[in-house]
């Protein structure tokens, strides 16, 4: 483990931790998570563009015939695509795909269904101009729990969502 992450991993088991523990507020929560995006991780050398979708992140020339749909975490109420641009970035030089990352509606202002259906008008978007053989699912956190449960239901399960 390096010591940048074993410093990270630190302050966030003494700091943030304890801090979620008390916040009442999603809007305390949410600046939080903007302000420690900010200050934490640096930009990727990535190219990020608003897209119908969300935000579109590339490096060099993405490989033709994928893209990668990338749900982000903040526990259901917070952050947004940019607040994982140094992630996202990384994964596009990685993967040499262009991550697409829908800005999706966050609870509790706009309950379930609505970040679900987010979800699916961007899995739309993008199968109206690729397969779903080539759009690769992924997510951090709560993201990753949109991911599993949008596949699980709507991709793999006959397009239909329980929520």
């Amino acid at each position: 483990m390096s010591l940048r992450l074993r410093a990270l991993n630190g302050v966030l088991w003494r700091v943030v931790k304890p801090f979620l523990a008390r916040v009442q507020r999603p809007q305390v929560l949410r600046r939080g998570f903007s302000l420690a995006a900010v200050f934490l991780f640096k930009p990727w050398h990535a190219r990020m563009r608003r897209s119908i979708l969300g935000m579109e992140f590339t490096t060099g020339t993405p490989a033709p015939g994928r893209v990668m749909l990338y749900f982000h975490g903040g526990g259901y109420v917070a952050g947004l695509p940019w607040t994982h641009r140094e992630l996202l970035g990384r994964l596009a030089r990685a993967t040499r795909l262009a991550v697409i990352a829908p800005k999706y509606r966050l609870a509790p202002k706009h309950p379930l269904p609505a970040a679900l259906e987010d979800a699916v008008a961007a899995w739309d978007g993008l199968t109206a101009r690729f397969s779903p053989g080539q759009i690769v699912l992924g997510g951090d956190s709560a993201g990753a729990g949109w991911r599993y449960r949008f596949w699980r239901f709507y991709v793999g399960g006959g397009r239909r969502l329980r929520h």
